[in-house]
């Protein structure tokens, strides 16, 4: 349906937009605990009692998962890119 070069121009796309999730998300780690820190005692759970107490730990693992996603779309792209080099249309 889309050639290789397609495929590899859209799997970079995704991972810029991926990347940029993936730094919000960092962002929202930091932001999240310095605000919770005095709710929290600075003692934050996956399954705190508050919701406050949970975020660092939420955004962190979205964070993660962004980032593995990236690399994986990387990888894919790699591969589309060096098909269309290879002439495999």
């Amino acid at each position: 349906m889309f050639s290789n070069q397609t495929k590899s121009r859209l799997c970079f796309i995704s991972v810029a937009v991926l990347l940029l999730g993936s730094a919000y998300c960092l962002l929202w780690v930091l932001s999240s605990a310095s605000l919770a820190c005095a709710a929290c005692n600075c003692d934050y759970a996956l399954f705190a009692e508050q919701v406050r107490c949970r975020q660092p730990y939420i955004a962190a693992a979205l964070s993660v998962a962004l980032l593995f996603a990236s690399i994986f779309l990387t990888l894919l792209g790699r591969k589309y890119s060096a098909q269309h080099r290879a002439g495999d249309a």
